[in-house]
């Protein structure tokens, strides 16, 4: 992943939107941004690709009365 993502220049895009912390303020810290980068960008690397496959429930056929 360091090779193919120029960290520097991604968390330049994302500091100025980012959350910071405040002084005075109470509460869990900030984690830092290029933390949050790497587990965002793992978590969608291994998100199951969209390909069609069987239903994981049957849907029940209805019975018909004779």
């Amino acid at each position: 992943m360091d090779a193919t993502i120029p960290w520097a220049t991604w968390v330049g895009v994302i500091e100025p939107r980012y959350y910071q912390d405040k002084p005075g303020k109470t509460g869990r810290k900030a984690k830092p941004i290029e933390t949050m980068l790497r587990m965002y960008l793992l978590q969608a690397a291994h998100i199951p690709t969209t390909i069609p496959g069987p239903p994981a429930v049957e849907t029940p056929k209805p019975v018909s009365n004779p």
